[in-house]
């Protein structure tokens, strides 16, 4: 990720292409609050459709602090 002079964001294709095999468009994403939102809502469909496995995301971030 490369933040630009004028304090947008920008991707490389690999970095595209690896956010989504995850399930994240980010190919839109051009500010930090976007891609918070574009990782936001990537939190909200695990929840929803994988509980289980959004419970597992929520432990392993609250045991990296």
């Amino acid at each position: 990720m490369l933040r630009t002079a004028q304090g947008t964001l920008r991707f490389t294709r690999h970095e595209v292409d690896e956010f989504r095999s995850l399930g994240i468009d980010v190919s839109h994403v051009r500010t930090e609050d976007e891609f918070a939102d574009a990782v936001r809502d990537w939190l909200d469909l695990i929840a929803e459709e994988r509980p289980e496995l959004f419970d597992k995301i929520t432990r392993a971030i609250i045991s990296r602090d």
